[in-house]
């Protein structure tokens, strides 16, 4: 839906514009699971834009995760990066953690390990699991709100975004993108 309206608006404030698609939840990676034909129909509907999007941001919990076995979490991702989102091909593909995804140390590694290309631009301790990205006009935050090292889920480093939005003051177009809701919404106030 956001693709399509964006495909039907003037460019911002003069700027070119982009098409993207933010999405997320799909809790996947397992072969066969009730997850995976749900992500499957959501994929398959993404496909079929008439135009391409300049990007995705995946908003987190992309595998199920939940483990203690690396082995297992690697699997989930592979079969994430390689199956589920294999289709995805000259689009950037942007990413969030959150508690699915990087839930303890282990799994924080092994994101970094998967998602290697991630700048490692984020604050002290979060290189990897928060960045900020400029394209263009547009700068593109991500911000983890789960870092093991802060206790875990709802902690976001405001003077870090603060700094990242003040050095890019002159970007027309910023996004910043987390898991959890900025305000509480449908009775959900984490």
């Amino acid at each position: 839906y956001i693709v399509r309206r964006l495909e039907k608006t003037r460019p911002f404030h003069g700027a070119k514009g982009c098409r993207f698609v933010f999405y997320g939840d799909c809790c996947s990676g397992i072969p066969g699971a009730e997850f995976e034909r749900n992500f499957a129909a959501v994929n398959a509907q993404i496909r079929k834009l008439h135009k391409k999007p300049d990007f995705i941001l995946f908003l987190g919990d992309h595998v199920a995760g939940g483990t203690e076995d690396e082995t297992v979490l690697r699997r989930q991702w592979r079969y994430w990066l390689d199956h589920e989102m294999g289709w995805v091909k000259g689009t950037p593909l942007y990413h969030v953690t959150i508690n699915h995804d990087t839930y303890g140390e282990m799994s924080e590694r092994v994101w970094r390990d998967v998602f290697h290309d991630i700048p490692r631009n984020g604050p002290v301790g979060q290189g990897g699991l928060s960045c900020w990205v400029r394209r263009g006009d547009l700068l593109l935050v991500c911000v983890n709100t789960s870092f093991s090292g802060l206790g875990g889920n709802g902690h976001v480093e405001t003077a870090w975004l603060e700094s990242v939005l003040r050095g890019h003051a002159d970007a027309r177009l910023k996004i910043v993108a987390g898991h959890y809701p900025v305000f509480p919404v449908n009775g959900y106030g984490d």
